[in-house]
């Protein structure tokens, strides 16, 4: 059974430890099909991807307070518990432009392919829509081939891409900023 719960400060702290490597086989290429900006999808060498976790300002953060906290500024965190056990977690927030804005989405290795990953973000387009803002906005790397179908399968659109986005992490780094698109109907 899936529940979907406003995080207090503890519950955040305890959701940096949520598993959010996976296994890559395959990356997307953004290409130009007709005018339109698509995705060419491209075998590779297979490898484990693992994100760095910024745990620094989650440290900042009062852990003591289990009670739901009030979201600060215009965000808000939601968890994900599967039959008990935390599975995953989406981190909201506006963005500059007025759109809600995806800063985190991680569900734990452990319990992928159950539709947490789409329950966590039907709770984004419930966030946008009760604020009544435009759209909800999120960035991935091209390496996350499976997130990025779920985006698509979600009614995301793309919109853009930076290939020299992660390279102020990693010069050599040849992953691609994909920056995704929702808007209600």
């Amino acid at each position: 059974m899936l529940t979907l719960t406003r995080a207090s400060a503890r519950q955040r702290q305890a959701a940096t430890r949520l598993e959010d490597g996976f296994r890559v086989e395959s990356e997307l290429q953004p290409c130009l099909r007709e005018g339109v900006l698509a995705l060419e999808e491209v075998p590779v060498a297979p490898y484990f991807k693992r994100y760095p976790r910024d745990d620094a300002s989650e440290a900042m953060r009062p852990a003591s307070d289990d009670a739901a906290i009030e979201p600060e500024g215009d965000a808000d965190t939601y968890l994900a518990h599967w039959q008990g056990e935390l599975a995953g977690v989406i981190e909201l927030s506006v963005a500059w432009n007025g759109y809600a804005r995806v800063d985190d989405i991680v569900v734990d290795a452990a319990w992928r392919r159950r539709g947490i990953a789409r329950a966590l973000l039907e709770q984004a387009f419930r966030w946008c829509r009760e604020r009544k803002l435009p759209g909800v906005m999120l960035e991935t790397q091209n390496n996350n081939v499976a997130a990025c179908r779920l985006y698509m399968h979600c009614g995301f659109q793309l919109g853009g891409f930076d290939r020299e986005f992660y390279r102020g992490l990693d010069p050599r780094s040849r992953e691609i900023a994909l920056f995704w698109y929702w808007r209600p109907d």
